[in-house]
C-alpha cells in the first residue's frame, strides 16, 4: 500500500484504500488461491477489517451487458456485477483491478457508498453515467453531493480508446460522470498510469505484451464507518 496514492477526497469519512503490487495479487484464479486469501487477509487487517466481511464486486465478461448493479446488505452476496452499493457499515465492498478504472462513490448525506468497475466495455455502454443514475435512484440521492475517487489506470499513450477518438479511460469516465451530474470539484483522479509506473501496480495489458513478469490484480475497497 502506497500512502500517497490513497483516496483523499473523502476526508476520512469512510474507510477505503487501494493496494499495490507489494501487497500481492488480490484476485482468485490467477495463482494459488490460498496465497490470494492470505494477501487479502493481510491487506484488510491493516484497516481493522475481517476479510469475511468483504464482499467482492465480481466482474464477468461472459455477457453483453456491462451495467449490472446491485445493492449489498449482507456478506454472503455472490452475484456477477459491475457496481455494488450499500448503506451497511458492517461490510466492505471491494474490486480487483489491473487496467480498468475502479471508482469509489460516497454520499455524505445518506451515508451510502458505491464501488464501480469502469473499463472499455462499461464506458462504451455509458456505464460511468448509468452507475451514478442507479446510485441516485436507489437511495434518492442528489448527484451534486456525491464525491468520487478514480483509481490508477492506463493512460492514452499505451491504452487509447479507439471508439472514443483515442482518448484515455480517465478522460471518458470523467466526462460521463459530469454528464450524470457529478460536480467537477467532487472528482479525484489518481495520477498513476498502470502501464508506466515502475511496477507499483499490476497491468494486464503490459503483462500480455511481455513488459511485466507477473500478472495479478490490485484491489480497491470502501466501507462505511
Amino acid at each position: 500500500m502506497i500512502a500517497r496514492d490513497q483516496p483523499k477526497i473523502f476526508q476520512n469519512k469512510i474507510i477505503c484504500g487501494v493496494s499495490c503490487v507489494s501487497d500481492g495479487n488480490m484476485k482468485f484464479g490467477i495463482n494459488d488461491n490460498r496465497l490470494v486469501r492470505s494477501n487479502q487477509e493481510s491487506f484488510f487487517n491493516n484497516f481493522g477489517i475481517n476479510v469475511d466481511d468483504a464482499v467482492l464486486c465480481k466482474v464477468s465478461y461472459n455477457t453483453d451487458k456491462f451495467t449490472r448493479y446491485y445493492e449489498v446488505d449482507h456478506s454472503n452476496f455472490n452475484k456477477e456485477a459491475d457496481a455494488l452499493v450499500t448503506k451497511n457499515n458492517k461490510i466492505a465492498i471491494y474490486l480487483p483491478l489491473a487496467d480498468c478504472i475502479g471508482a469509489i462513490f460516497f454520499d455524505d448525506e445518506t451515508n451510502s457508498i458505491m464501488i464501480s468497475h469502469l473499463g472499455r466495455h462499461n464506458i462504451e455502454q455509458y456505464g460511468g453515467a448509468k452507475c451514478v443514475n442507479y446510485f441516485c435512484r436507489r437511495y434518492a440521492l442528489n448527484s451534486n453531493n456525491i464525491k468520487v475517487w478514480l483509481s490508477p489506470s492506463p493512460g492514452k499513450k499505451k491504452y487509447p480508446l479507439r471508439k472514443f477518438n483515442g482518448n484515455s479511460l480517465k478522460s471518458i469516465v470523467k466526462l460521463q460522470l459530469l454528464q450524470a451530474g457529478i460536480k467537477h470539484d467532487n472528482i479525484e483522479i489518481s495520477n498513476v498510469d498502470t502501464t508506466d509506473n515502475k511496477g507499483d501496480y499490476y497491468s494486464h495489458s503490459e503483462f500480455l505484451k511481455k513488459n511485466r513478469k507477473e500478472d495479478g490484480r490490485y484491489l480497491i475497497f470502501a466501507m462505511l464507518k
